[in-house]
């Protein structure tokens, strides 16, 4: 476990500390966990990590614990300590292993599909035929858009083989050839959860083309989901615009778009920063970036409430409609 407050993005020792969490023992134990069938085992998601934390991580030492958050001044990154390390990370899956559920389908996969596929193919950013790379991209549905007119590959711990078109690969950045080349890479809601995010996409940057393109999807961790944090073993790092820009340009990396929107994630809406990133020697082009304190305010907050009447008005003029139509006949 990481315990010194130190930013594993630029490397700052002195950050802002700005919120604590306690996490308690929880009182089901991984032994009985083991024991409840799989199709309830969503329900003790939670308790199944925090059980992982307490035998595992911290060695039975405590029944509680106090995570404190800070902010870094200097790239904006949010993060807590402890933190689990990469050792910690890998000792996690091993035991999560045992109790993988099979990855839900997204009843707006669609939608989600085309919002992708529109981006880049609006940034013009995809040459046919290209090769392509979703790393950490489980079946590979956002390459779904691409396969019938490129070379479509996944890159995952635990690949779920859905569409022919797409070469599956199972492990990480060590299980494909040091030469191999790619035009474009999805690194999508993955550097939220990894211990070292900047080797990470030096890693992958160090697998694309010159001129290639890297597709960043993570969620807004700074607006309100660190307040929230079920239990320390998911998302462990906290992005705004302003941390995550840090990031792609301490590794030389050229900021074609950047933009902060309400999408759907699976199953759900949630705050999503969606950024596109080159491999090149030429600057890029001037991007405008919100500050993580900006972002940690209340307009999200807001915006999310409007969203949720307005959904409920066209709902009911809808309806209102349909009944005047029924009436008319």
């Amino acid at each position: 476990m990481q315990f010194k407050p130190i930013c594993r993005i630029c490397e700052n020792n002195f950050p802002e500390k700005i919120f604590q969490l306690h996490f308690k023992r929880p009182k089901v134990t991984l032994e009985q966990i083991k024991k409840i069938k799989e199709s309830e085992l969503e329900l003790y998601y939670k308790e199944l990590r925090l059980n992982i934390l307490f035998d595992y991580l911290l060695f039975n030492q405590k029944n509680e614990i106090m995570f404190e958050f800070f902010l870094c001044q200097k790239c904006g990154f949010i993060f807590f300590i402890p933190c689990p390390n990469q050792e910690d990370i890998l000792k996690k899956y091993q035991i999560l292993e045992h109790f993988l559920l099979k990855p839900k389908e997204s009843p707006y996969l669609d939608r989600r599909q085309k919002r992708i596929s529109n981006l880049i193919r609006n940034e013009s950013i995809l040459k046919v035929p290209c090769k392509m790379l979703d790393y950490g991209g489980s079946k590979g549905d956002s390459l779904k858009p691409f396969i019938d007119e490129n070379y479509c590959f996944v890159l995952d711990y635990y690949p779920v083989k859905k569409y022919n078109e797409i070469n599956y690969i199972k492990g990480d950045l060590n299980s494909i050839k040091e030469s191999e080349k790619f035009d474009i890479i999805f690194l999508q809601h993955t550097l939220e959860h990894v211990y070292d995010p900047v080797n990470l996409v030096k890693g992958l940057v160090d697998h694309l083309e010159n001129n290639g393109y890297i597709y960043i999807e993570v969620p807004l961790g700074c607006f309100k989901e660190y307040k929230i944090m079920q239990e320390p073993l998911t998302h462990i790092n906290f992005f705004s615009e302003e941390s995550l820009t840090y990031l792609l340009k301490k590794i030389n990396l050229n900021i074609i778009y950047i933009s902060t929107n309400f999408q759907y994630v699976i199953d759900q809406k949630d705050w999503c920063i969606n950024c596109i990133a080159q491999k090149s020697n030429n600057k890029g082009k001037y991007v405008k970036i919100e500050s993580t304190k900006k972002q940690m305010g209340y307009y999200y907050f807001f915006y999310q409430i409007f969203v949720f009447f307005e959904r409920i008005r066209l709902r009911i003029n809808k309806l209102l409609k349909y009944q005047k139509i029924i009436t008319n006949k």
